[in-house]
């Protein structure tokens, strides 16, 4: 698998069409992880990389809702297989969470080229 994506619940339409954009560019997409409150994020993550390359994280006001600790998403940016990326939410908006992730996400516009990192070397 090459990779997932990691989500709130709410954010399934911007989800679903970020996977459908991976597929298209020849990428093997799996099992989505659409997040609750109360699940493990660092947890469910990590186990999602045994079977998958890396680990596409979808950062907005939702996913930030679900009351992650600051070690939790200052974890996201420790892992190299992880990639996340803003979704109708800035920066600014996600330092007061987490400034390492803050300044680790990608633009909402950057998604559209993520897929080149993505591909298996030839």
């Amino acid at each position: 698998m090459d990779l997932f994506l990691v989500f709130a619940y709410q954010d399934l339409a911007f989800a679903e069409g970020l996977a459908d954009h991976f597929r298209r560019s020849s990428l093997e997409v799996g099992p989505a992880l659409s997040l609750w409150p109360g699940m493990r994020l660092l947890a469910l993550v990590d186990q999602g990389l045994v079977s998958s390359r890396h680990a596409v994280v979808i950062v907005s006001h939702e996913f930030l809702k679900i009351s992650y600790s600051r070690k939790d998403l200052d974890g996201l940016t420790t892992r190299r297989k992880v990639f996340s990326v803003f979704h109708r939410i800035g920066e600014e908006e996600v330092r007061d969470h987490s400034s390492r992730l803050a300044v680790a996400c990608h633009s909402e516009a950057m998604a559209e080229r993520l897929p080149r990192l993505f591909l298996p070397a030839e």
